[in-house]
């Protein structure tokens, strides 16, 4: 008798029940879906200690910067360019204003929406 009672109740076999049911299992599993797709896509920049290799290798970027053809290049060009070959991303400081140049992810560098930054 219980259990007649309970089928006949059972949300799920009434349209709005279903609905509802869709609606919550859906709204969060877009959510953990988008949770979990922006730490993924969007990493946290951190400042970490430098190898030796590393420092080999952005001061062979730097002498490339000072070369002649460099020179009148805008910064964040080079600094988009630059860290094409390394593990991390470029970052420039200018000292005067203490504004701060970060270089594109390669990951999410697309020429169709941001042209001034992907080079």
């Amino acid at each position: 008798m219980l259990k007649n009672a309970l089928t006949k109740i059972n949300p799920t076999r009434a349209i709005m029940g279903r609905l509802f049911f869709w609606f919550w299992i859906t709204l969060i599993l877009t959510a953990l879906l988008a949770i979990w797709g922006s730490r993924v896509l969007f990493e946290e920049l951190e400042v970490v200690d430098l190898k030796p290799r590393e420092i080999k290798e952005l001061q062979a970027t730097a002498k490339r910067f000072e070369r002649q053809r460099f020179v009148d290049a805008p910064l964040m060009d080079l600094l988009n360019r630059g860290s094409r070959g390394l593990r991390g991303r470029l970052a420039a400081v200018n000292i005067s204003t203490e504004q701060l140049f970060i270089a594109a992810a390669a990951l999410l560098c697309d020429k169709t929406i941001n042209a001034t930054y992907c080079a």
